[in-house]
């Protein structure tokens, strides 16, 4: 059977009656199809098993446009199968008034549903969503809304009286924070990172802070809108939608350094291990080893957990060792420990113990003054540590800043650096420091500032640092365009500027430009110096399907092409 339907009423235009029968048509899941008419040159066609079907269809339209009187009059058919609504719409409807019963001032504030404006059901269904989710923000999820709506005729015209009946319900308080996504979706680490302990009030709950803390602690590539939930046993979690960033990484770095000096070329590298959010609760691990030109190695392991014991306390251990083949063997045992002081930023205080042994070479005199001398140092600190950077491990970001910075002073005792001179005790101070601030210039561009500084002092003449002590520098880690390690001071410092065009999140082409300075104490026969070193070069980091690779290629002024420092890196996520 086909339905056709004729809206009546000379005061409404017939292209109001057509947009009505479009909206009817769009919303019609019968079989039958039925045909509505609205003057000659309008037609939409639905489905509808019959007579009956098809008004509620036409009804429900309109009275979803404002027309809550409409009617259908009657209906006719055809022997051809086909039929004919005729429907009168009525007068349109207005909002008269709004009135609250029980709720908050400012409820309704921003509401559709306002007097004198049009009446619709949708506008205030999605009123009513509105404020309920006005409630969840101060803490009440158990919150109803239920409307009252009265017709008032005016004149011509239709009024609606709207009341709304207010249950505010119960004031709730939230038992944690719930990681939508997380492979180890650990309750207690989410509400200790972001602060929301169990038992906070509902309306005390910052969702943006709460995002924000997740976002920089590095562990997630993605963090999505917390939103407030009932779990399984009815209480009520903010639950974060989050993409896990990599459990931890695999990377190393291959250098080529060509013939120099009489000596042949050389292959360098280094190679880290790194484990990030173990078992769900943001401890890590690394395992780091470096070979550097000259029979020189490093290795480094270093463990820590954010939250011992359940506390705001993150404690770390590490061990470092250099050696550096018959010259001399560094080992440095450190402790240190962090409380938060706001999202991304630590306080942080360390201890260490290190111990210095000359080897064969390192043992002999130039000009009765022994090149290594044999010591031990105990050292305590402080610092800083801020990340205002989202992102997971292997991120490109274009936007955001680091800072690590750490002094420390203490006592360091030397074996006599001649025959005529005793053994002492030097007191020395230390600071450390690298800052990384990323700025996005154009649409696919940025910018990536740095500043790496370590500086020692204390001491005079021959209580001055010997080579042992002294800080290395040089490499693809630190002044690009100069040998792994070959420059040494007590006071080194780099900083760069390297514009990056981003291909994705992960992937970017590069240049840089790095300047170096190397300030170097009197040791060994050598008058002391000081000097800035600079390096330029370029390279590219890209996502393959082998893993992260990084490409670089370094000079520094005077040398020619040929001579340049080559690097590839390769890393990956375990």
């Amino acid at each position: 059977m086909q339905w056709s339907g004729k809206i009546r009423g000379a005061r409404w235009p017939a292209a109001s009656a057509a947009v009505a029968l479009v909206c009817l048509a769009t919303s019609a899941t019968a079989q039958t199809p039925w045909t509505g008419r609205a003057g000659p040159a309008s037609r939409a066609t639905v489905g509808a098993p019959d007579a009956d079907g098809a008004a509620r269809l036409a009804l429900g339209s309109l009275d979803a446009q404002g027309f809550p009187l409409a009617r259908v009059d009657s209906a006719a058919t055809y022997p051809s199968g086909t039929g004919v609504l005729f429907v009168t719409r009525g007068p349109t409807a207005t909002v008269a008034r709004v009135d609250v019963v029980g709720g908050f001032a400012g409820l309704t504030a921003g509401w559709a549903t306002q007097p004198g404006a049009p009446y619709r059901p949708a506008s205030l269904a999605a009123d009513l969503a509105l404020g309920l989710d006005r409630y969840a923000a101060r803490g009440r999820v158990g919150a109803r809304l239920t409307p009252r709506v009265r017709l008032v005729p005016q004149g011509e015209s239709l009024g609606v009286d709207v009341t709304v009946d207010v249950f505010e319900g119960a004031a709730g308080v939230i038992a944690g924070v719930e990681l939508a996504g997380a492979r180890q979706a650990s309750r207690a680490f989410a509400s200790r990172v972001t602060g929301v302990a169990p038992g906070t009030d509902l309306s005390e709950v910052d969702a943006a802070a709460v995002r924000r803390d997740l976002e920089q602690t590095g562990l997630y590539a993605a963090v999505g809108e917390p939103e407030r939930v009932l779990d399984a046993d009815g209480r009520v979690v903010l639950r974060v939608p989050v993409v896990e960033a990599a459990p931890g990484v695999f990377d190393a770095v291959l250098g080529y350094l060509p013939p120099a000096g009489g000596q042949a070329g050389q292959v360098v590298g280094s190679g880290r291990v790194e484990l990030r959010n173990a078992f769900g609760g943001g401890r890590t691990a690394r395992v780091a080893f470096d070979r550097t030109p000259g029979l020189g190695s490093t290795v480094q392991i270093a463990a820590s957990d954010p939250f011992v014991l359940g506390l705001p306390l993150r404690v770390g251990a590490s061990f470092d060792g250099l050696g550096r083949d018959s010259t001399f063997a560094r080992q440095t045992v450190r402790l240190d420990a962090g409380t938060r002081l706001a999202p991304g930023l630590d306080l942080t205080a360390t201890v260490s113990r290190e111990a210095i042994a000359p080897g064969r070479f390192g043992a002999t005199s130039v000009d009765g003054v022994v090149r290594v001398r044999r010591s031990s140092a105990v050292f305590a600190g402080a610092g800083v540590r801020l990340r205002r950077v989202p992102g997971g491990l292997f991120t490109a970001p274009r936007r955001g800043l680091t800072v690590e910075a750490t002094a420390e002073s203490g006592v360091r005792r030397r074996q006599a650096p001649s025959d005529s001179v005793a053994a002492a005790s030097v007191r020395q101070q230390r600071l450390t420091a690298a800052v990384r601030v990323f700025v996005p210039t154009f649409a696919r561009q940025s910018l990536a500032l740095g500043l790496d500084a370590r500086v020692l002092a204390g001491g005079r003449g021959d209580d001055a640092s010997d080579e042992g002590e002294l800080f290395r520098f040089g490499g693809a880690q630190s002044l690009r365009g100069t040998d792994e390690d070959a420059l040494v001071g007590t006071a080194v410092g780099r900083a760069f500027v390297e514009p990056r065009l981003h291909v994705d999140a992960e992937s970017f082409v590069f240049a840089f430009l790095d300047i170096g300075y190397i300030s170097m104490p009197a040791i060994a026969g050598r008058p002391a110096d000081r000097f800035v070193r600079p390096g330029y070069g370029g390279g590219a980091r890209l996502r393959t399907g082998l893993g992260l690779v990084t490409l670089t290629y370094a000079l520094r002024p005077g040398l020619p092409a040929s001579r340049g420092r080559i690097h590839v890196g390769l890393g990956f996520g375990l």
